[in-house]
């Protein structure tokens, strides 16, 4: 039984691990023809707010005091960029702070949205996204994306590139699986 639950648990985890890799080799290895950039599409940061008030260069102290849900926290070397960080787990969702500022972020559940008026969330059909998305952004996308690319601008011009950060969301059947807050 225990041997069951642990397969159940890894399967999940390997899950995860491909979607970011799918994600990541997606927006690296080909053009985003939909987007106004090769590199997805501008969007400043400030549009970008966790669950509207949390920012995407908070500090750990200030987002420890916004999420108001137990969370845990670890140490946790990214093999990615080869650095320490602090992971902090919020139900399924992960958030990794690197000298105490928001690196990036991988949100699996519909307790965290992105955006104060995208209200992106895990769980919602691609129709609604891609609807908001257009009308907020003026950003047209295809029908059924499989995963929609924002390049974050901490510049007030939305075609001013000033990180190289992406928010990645991903689509499974048309809905909303995971969203990731990435180097590229």
């Amino acid at each position: 039984m225990l041997i069951g639950i642990f397969n159940i648990y890894m399967m999940k985890k390997l899950i995860r691990i491909i979607v970011v890799f799918v994600s990541l080799a997606y927006f690296g290895f080909t053009s985003i023809n939909y987007a106004q950039s090769q590199n997805g599409i501008p969007v400043n940061i400030a549009k970008l707010k966790l669950n509207g008030s949390i920012t995407l260069d908070i500090d750990q102290q200030s987002f420890i005091s916004n999420i108001n849900t137990p969370y845990t926290i670890n140490d946790y070397y990214s093999e990615m960029s080869e650095q320490n960080l602090q992971e902090i787990i919020v139900g399924e969702n992960k958030f990794y702070f690197k000298d105490g500022v928001l690196e990036g972020f991988e949100i699996y559940d519909n307790s965290f949205f992105v955006g104060e008026v995208l209200q992106i969330q895990v769980g919602q059909t691609d129709a609604d996204i891609t609807a908001r998305v257009s009308q907020e952004l003026q950003a047209p996308l295809p029908n059924n994306p499989e995963v929609i690319v924002f390049q974050v601008n901490r510049n007030e011009g939305l075609n001013e590139v000033g990180t190289d950060k992406i928010v990645s969301i991903a689509f499974t059947n048309g809905v909303v699986e995971s969203i990731f807050y990435i180097m590229p």
